[in-house]
């Protein structure tokens, strides 16, 4: 089912929803560009922390390895000192050491036996030196380690040649439990020559970047850790993690091999709770060494979009206001432009109800305006018509009409003057007719009387035949030259009667293109719709005016066949009248002649006869007379019927 819409509706309806669908793309794109970019830059910062965060935690363990490379550095003349100097050079280097790195736990050295004694020949075997913290002391101790042979750590570090930062460990060098720090040891390696010498390391304590790592917070509830080069977590907000594999929080393997050839990545991470957060790692490298760590920051998504989702909300209610004004806008416009369309075309359904005396009451200086100045101009040319089709239809043919209709244009104005014209032609010409026909009908009337009176006298001479019968056959003479001239009367009322019935064959022809013009009139108003019921009403007019003469061609028709029909049997009657006159002739010239033998013989019945005839002549002419003053009254209703139209 169709919904009817006025045009302020219409016009709401297409801006508003196109206002809308702009606005809603507009802000849905903005929305979307806005959260991509917020997503990016929270990406970004998350990023830049992370590296941030890793440059720190690399400045400080170079500068440890800085540290314990001096002191490799300084250890290079090593075995040139006296034996008995050396335990005290070591301890007051260490103790300096100590004093100011507190994060060093303990330092350690170890030394090539081959090195230190020409005499020791095997290609293993170490002196080691230890010192570490208790509390504000420091204590050492040496030993010899690997006389059989070099553990696995030792034996790549020998092998190497390279700086370390070993895995992180849990230690106590008391031995005790209670005691045990997790810390990293940086090696670097004595070098003399190029030939491996030993190795200075240190025991660094790592629960001092478990409050630096766990202060990392570019975002609520994000976190932060500490990675070793194995993918162990050194730290993690969760003590109950550290040491253990960062797979346990973040099971993807790839994890551990991208932290070991020390890149920065991130990637999406949906957590077990299915909740997604973003995760970042940047590298640690530390001095020489080949075993990067790395330090991650997991911020969950929803959290990185908070922001975004906040301010998309203020972008969508500030749009919606701004939607919102846009259309109260829009409507007050729609209003100031309907409103008069909406005066317009209640002028234009007035007119279309015949009501062509309404003010529409539009002045404006815009096409509104015009087309309400146009309406006026056609409903002042409706009424002009209508007044003129009025007069046409109250049969006014007069010139002051056709000057009218001559000083308008238009087909219809057209079609009218063509009608009066031919209407007022053939007006005259039937009134033409007319006065034949009354011409004629007054003949056939005296023409009747004087049958009339000759039958009267044939009636009273036939009483007395016998001594009248030549002037009898002089009065049949007589009545039968009238009774002739009469019928030629008669058949020129005839002739005249039939041409007035062709005149109406040409009204009914005006009617039918009149009609045809209506007819098309009102078809082309019907396409005009609610405007051009104005123009149905003047093509209903001059149907009006149409049908009107075709019923005056109707009753002049009816009148004219009817007055035909009478002159014929008129004409019947006279040649009935002119046979027995004949008859009659012939039988009185029968009974007068000297020859004949029937004037003895059959004399009275031969009069009787007579008398029989001349009794039905007097009846036909009376029936005649009776014809001619119908055939009269009804030339004179003609005439009445064609004074409906007034003629100059």
């Amino acid at each position: 089912m169709s919904i009817k819409l006025n045009i302020r509706s219409k016009m709401l309806l297409s801006i508003m929803s196109t206002v809308i669908i702009i606005s809603s793309i507009s802000i849905g794109y903005i929305s979307y560009e806005f959260r991509t970019k917020a997503f990016k830059d929270a990406k970004d910062y998350i990023d830049a922390n992370a590296r941030e965060h890793a440059s720190r935690a690399m400045a400080e363990f170079n500068s440890d390895m800085d540290v314990i490379r001096t002191l490799t550095q300084a250890f290079a003349n090593y075995k040139n000192l006296p034996a008995e100097k050396r335990a005290d050079i070591h301890r007051d280097m260490y103790e300096y050491v100590f004093i100011n790195n507190p994060q060093f736990y303990g330092i350690w050295d170890s030394w090539e036996l081959s090195v230190l004694d020409p005499e020791w020949k095997l290609p293993t075997g170490r002196y080691v030196e230890e010192f570490w913290r208790e509390g504000d002391s420091i204590h050492n101790n040496n030993t010899l380690k690997s006389l059989d042979g070099d553990n696995t750590d030792y034996g790549r570090l020998k092998r190497e040649k390279l700086e370390s930062i070993e895995e992180p460990y849990y230690y106590s060098y008391t031995g005790n439990k209670e005691d045990e720090i997790l810390m990293t040891s940086f090696i670097c390696p004595i070098l003399v020559d190029s030939i491996f010498t030993g190795v200075v390391g240190t025991d660094i304590t790592l629960d001092r970047f478990q409050e630096e790592i766990n202060s990392i917070h570019p975002f609520e509830n994000s976190i932060a850790f500490l990675i070793s080069n194995q993918g162990i977590l050194i730290t993690h907000p969760d003590t109950a993690y550290i040491n253990k594999p960062v797979t346990e929080i973040l099971n993807d393997k790839r994890i551990i091999s991208k932290i070991k050839a020390g890149k920065s990545f991130s990637f999406i991470y949906e957590n077990k709770d299915k909740t997604k957060s973003y995760v970042s790692f940047a590298p640690i490298i530390v001095g020489n060494t080949p075993t990067p760590w790395s330090i991650g920051i997991a911020v969950p998504l929803d959290v990185i979009l908070s922001e975004a989702n906040s301010s998309i909300s203020f972008t969508l209610i500030i749009g919606s206001i701004g939607l919102l004004l846009i259309l109260i806008l829009v409507w007050f416009i729609a209003y100031s432009i309907t409103r008069p369309l909406q005066h317009v075309v209640k002028y234009a359904k007035s007119c279309s109800q015949g009501k062509l005396d309404a003010e529409i009451g539009i002045v404006r200086e815009d096409e509104i305006g015009e087309m309400a100045n146009a309406l006026k101009v056609s409903t002042n040319y409706f009424r002009e018509v209508i007044d003129l089709a009025n007069q046409i239809s109250k049969g006014n043919l007069s010139n002051e009409v056709i000057r009218s209709l001559d000083s308008k244009e238009g087909d219809l104005i057209h079609s009218l003057k063509v009608m009066v014209m031919q209407l007022k032609q053939i007006t005259e010409n039937i009134k033409s007719s007319t006065a034949g026909i009354m011409k004629v009908s007054e003949n056939l009337i005296v023409n009747a009387e004087k049958i009339n009176q000759g039958a009267s006298q044939q009636e009273k001479f036939t009483d007395d035949l016998s001594q009248s019968m030549i002037k009898i056959e002089e009065i049949s003479a007589n009545a039968t030259r009238n009774i002739i001239a009469g019928a030629d009367h008669v058949n020129g009322t005839v002739d005249s009667m039939k041409d007035v019935v062709g005149k109406t064959k040409i009204i009914e022809s005006i009617y039918s293109r009149t009609n045809f013009i209506a007819i098309n009139a009102a078809v082309e108003a019907a396409r005009a719709g609610e405007y051009g019921r104005g123009f149905a009403i003047v093509a209903k007019e001059i149907q009006s005016l149409a049908e009107q003469s075709k019923l005056a061609a109707d009753d002049i028709d009816d009148i004219s066949n009817q007055s035909i029909g009478k002159a014929q049997d008129s004409i019947r009657n006279l040649r009935r009248i002119i046979d027995d006159i004949q008859k009659t002739s012939d039988l009185i010239k029968t009974l007068t002649s000297p020859e004949s033998d029937l004037k003895s013989q059959n004399g009275h019945s031969n009069i009787s006869k007579l008398q029989e005839i001349t009794s039905d002549n007097l009846m036909i002419s009376n029936e005649i007379s009776k014809n001619a003053q119908e055939l009269a009254r009804r030339t004179e209703v003609l005439n009445e019927l064609l004074n409906f139209f007034q003629v100059d």
